[in-house]
Order: structure tokens, then C-alpha cells, then sequence
């Protein structure tokens, strides 16, 4: 059992987790010079004897120095084994079963307070600090990471509930940045969600928001991050065919998490927000859809056009988040779209028959033309810079800039 969880015991400290800086360039160091002297000693034989004797002194030459290496190398990697395996990115299936939560302890719901940097070290986690700095903005995610129940506990996902704690605990110290590794919350959310969703390698960058989806789509998630979502669909009724059984129209509730996927085609003009939002909620093209199968009040069946399919909440959710879809494959490759949107900082969604207002919150961008590639960071509030550690002020002309190259934001409902 994790014993004073509220103390935020950095990871490092648990098995698996990172090395201190200095020792890993000590380690990197040894396996540099190992392998430059089995390459000098292959080196070696071609300059003292002829070529025909080379063919059989560099092989036997090459393999007794690789095993004299190895035995000279191998005992840097027996103490402790742990530590070398975390320095490589070996992933064990046992790696967080030792981690269990005490739900005896509480930890106090922190003051407002500016956001911490997030030392991601020598790894891709770039995408990952800019997630947990976004999430940390929706209350309903954060308050369950940082005080999960025994009926609702956080499974695979308590290195991110410990990281929670370790944050607000940095907040209360006054300290600027956190201090703990990004590395075991990463394959936290590997193991948590789809299949090759998110990687567990340090060494590559990832999707903003498939971190997001495995977070929200947690068994154990809030029920507050659900709201229901309707799916109203009018059907027309040509000329000779009887009125439509039950009305013409139709309404599906699905349940959602109020995330909304934006896509920018394949169009480099500039788009407003507000008008991406609007087609979201609303079908304009309905020639694909074709005619549906209902019943007319005359009991037959028959083949009924769409005329008209929107969204809308049945109830208000709390916030709103949303991925403008800036990176498409193709060849087996990975494109970005960096075509400007105008974001405003007041959207419409439709809740209830009306619209209600949301306020812009935070947003995040990549930088690069790659998801693989290139570089996140966060806007946290209307002040805050967040680009790892440290967090800082942001110049507004940049800011600007950044908002119309957003890859993810989040509305409230409230100011």
C-alpha cells in the first residue's frame, strides 16, 4: 500500500522509475566506450596483417572482445536491475501492480493558484505535461484523481492519481514546478486504453487527445463528465406516400462526454470556430444518408428521405472540450494542417431546444509538422504559458498566434 499518499512520494522512487540525471549519462557513457573498443579492435587486425588472414583474425578478434564486454558490462546491469530496464524503456506487465491506493487518506482540494512546470527530462512527454496541465482546468476529472472511492478507484490509472497529488502539493509548498517523472503516468495510459493508442516508449510523441479519451472513457470516470445527447433526425414525406406513424421525427439520446471533433478538410482558408461548431451540430449534407425504412399509418412500410439531422443536449454540460483535427494519414504517413481558425473566446452550443454560452478556458498547440514530431504546449487561463517547466507569462501577439493554430480547447460554462 502507498502509505501517506498526501506527501506525493515522487516516482522515481518506485520501482520502474527514472534515474537520477547524472547516472544515466555515467551509463550512457560506459556503453559508448564498450562499443567504440570492439569496433577498434576489429579495426585493429586489418592494419597488422594481410587481407586473407583478416578473414578469419576480425571475426574471432570481434567476438572475444563483444563477450570480454559483456562480461566486463553485465554486472552494471544486475545492481539494481530495475533501474537499468527503466533507463532502456523496458515495460514489464507487473510494472504498476505494486502501486495500490489507500483510500484512508484524503488529500485537500488545493487553493487557486497559478499552474506548476512539469520536467518531462530526457523523453517525448511534451504532449503529456500539456494534457495534464489542460485536464487539471476541468474540476469534475481532476477532483477524482486526486480523491478516487473504493467503488470508484482509479484501476491502471493510480500513477496519474499520484501525480495529481504530487501537483497540488507543489501548489500548497509554493514550489514552481513538480517534481516527479511523466514516465509511469505515460504507461499508465498505455495500459489503460486502446491498443496502440499510446505508446509506451519515452521517444515518441503522441496525440493530445488519445490521452484525453482514455482518461474520459475510464470505466470509473465521474458520471458528472457524461451528459446525454440527443440525435434529432426529421424525415420528409414525398407526394403519394401516408404520413409517417409516430411523426416525422425522430430523436436517439447517446450518452457524451462533451468532447466535439472538428475536422479542417482539406481547405487552407481560414474558418471560424463558431461556424465549425454550427456544422457540427447540424447536418448539412444529407445526400449520403439516402431514404429510411419507416412505417406509414396505413402499416406499410416505406422509404422515407432525411430532411434535416441536429445535435443538441437534453442537460448543460459543465465544459466543453474541443479537438480541431489538424493531422491526417496518408501513404502511411502523418500530415498537419496548420490553416488559421478564429477562435472567439464566447461560443454557442446547443442545450436544450436554445444555445447556452461557454467561455474559453485553456487551449493547447503543436508546433511541427508531424504528430510524431515537433512540440506542445498549453495556454492555461488567460495569463499562463505552459511549455513544460517553467510555466510563464506568454507575449499576447504569441498567444494570438498560437489560438488560431490550436489543436485542443476547453470551454466552462461558467466565467
Amino acid at each position: 500500500m502507498i502509505q501517506n499518499i498526501s506527501s506525493a512520494t515522487p516516482l522515481e522512487s518506485k520501482p520502474y522509475g527514472s534515474d537520477p540525471y547524472n547516472k544515466k549519462v555515467l551509463l550512457i557513457a560506459q556503453v559508448a566506450i564498450r562499443i567504440l573498443l570492439i569496433f577498434a579492435a576489429g579495426l585493429l587486425p586489418l592494419l597488422l596483417f594481410p587481407l586473407v588472414l583478416n578473414v578469419v583474425i576480425v571475426p574471432i578478434v570481434v567476438i572475444g572482445t563483444t563477450f570480454l564486454s559483456m562480461f566486463l558490462y553485465l554486472p552494471h546491469f544486475k545492481e539494481p536491475k530495475a533501474k537499468v530496464e527503466s533507463f532502456l524503456g523496458v515495460v514489464k506487465p507487473t510494472a504498476l501492480a505494486s502501486y495500490e491506493w489507500d483510500y484512508s487518506v484524503q488529500s485537500p482540494i488545493p487553493p487557486d493558484a497559478p499552474p506548476r512546470g512539469i520536467h518531462r527530462g530526457m523523453t517525448m512527454n511534451c504532449w503529456l505535461n500539456t494534457l495534464l496541465q489542460m485536464v487539471r482546468r476541468d474540476e469534475r476529472i481532476w477532483n477524482w484523481l486526486r480523491n478516487p472511492t473504493e467503488d470508484r478507484p482509479l484501476l491502471k490509472l493510480v500513477p496519474l492519481g499520484i501525480f495529481v497529488r504530487s501537483y497540488d502539493e507543489a501548489i500548497m509548498k509554493g514550489d514552481p514546478n513538480v517534481s516527479m517523472s511523466t514516465r509511469l503516468v505515460r504507461r499508465a495510459l498505455a495500459s489503460s486504453g486502446p491498443l496502440n493508442e499510446i505508446s509506451h516508449s519515452s521517444e515518441r510523441q503522441e496525440d493530445l487527445t488519445a490521452g484525453l479519451e482514455t482518461i474520459l472513457n475510464h470505466p470509473n470516470c465521474p458520471p458528472e463528465c457524461l451528459v446525454k445527447r440527443l440525435e434529432i433526425t426529421e424525415y420528409s414525406v414525398p407526394e403519394g406516400l401516408p404520413p409517417i406513424s409516430g411523426g416525422s421525427t425522430r430523436v436517439k439520446e447517446v450518452n457524451d462526454h462533451g468532447l466535439i471533433r472538428l475536422s479542417l478538410g482539406s481547405s487552407n482558408e481560414g474558418k471560424h470556430l463558431s461556424q465549425m461548431i454550427l456544422n457540427y451540430f447540424k447536418e448539412s449534407d444529407l445526400s449520403k444518408s439516402g431514404k429510411v425504412e419507416l412505417e406509414g399509418i396505413d402499416g406499410q412500410t416505406h422509404l422515407y428521405p432525411i430532411q434535416e439531422r441536429r445535435f443538441e443536449y437534453s442537460q448543460t454540460p459543465e465544459k466543453i472540450w474541443i479537438q480541431i483535427h489538424r493531422f491526417k494519414k496518408k501513404g502511411g504517413r502523418i500530415f498537419k494542417n496548420n490553416s488559421p481558425v478564429s477562435v472567439e473566446n464566447e461560443i454557442q452550443i446547443p442545450v436544450q431546444g436554445g444555445y447556452k454560452t461557454y467561455y474559453l478556458d485553456s487551449f493547447a498547440v503543436h508546433r511541427g509538422g508531424s504528430l510524431n514530431k515537433g512540440h506542445y504546449n498549453a495556454h492555461i487561463g488567460p495569463y499562463f504559458c505552459d511549455d513544460d517547466a517553467p510555466v510563464i507569462q506568454p507575449d499576447p501577439e504569441q498567444r494570438q498566434k498560437d489560438l488560431e493554430e490550436s489543436y485542443l480547447l476547453l470551454y466552462s460554462h461558467q466565467q
